[in-house]
């Protein structure tokens, strides 16, 4: 941990693990809901976000809270775990 100017600021291994995990639930969510043969559309609209908030997590550059990961996880009818896991499990 790196601390600048009284504020904490994440060393290098740790936006690095945070970018790995993101792109893993960007994928994880994309492939449950091609799975599901649903749209971004309509998988926003079961999750109560927007679509391109929707479009946003699955490019991984959106960072959704956990509350919204708990409502996408729901409405692809899969576990949280499963989304955020290193071997989909």
């Amino acid at each position: 941990m790196i601390v600048v100017f009284g504020r904490f600021s994440p060393s290098f291994d740790t936006v690095l693990s945070l970018a790995v995990l993101q792109a893993r639930l960007a994928f994880r969510v994309r492939e449950a809901r091609m799975k599901r043969r649903s749209s971004q559309e309509a998988l926003a609209f079961a999750a109560g976000i927007d679509r391109t908030y929707q479009s946003q997590i699955e490019r991984a550059i959106g960072n959704p809270s956990l509350r919204v990961l708990c409502a996408v996880a729901e409405a692809l009818e899969v576990d949280l775990l499963h989304l955020l896991s290193e071997d989909g499990g």
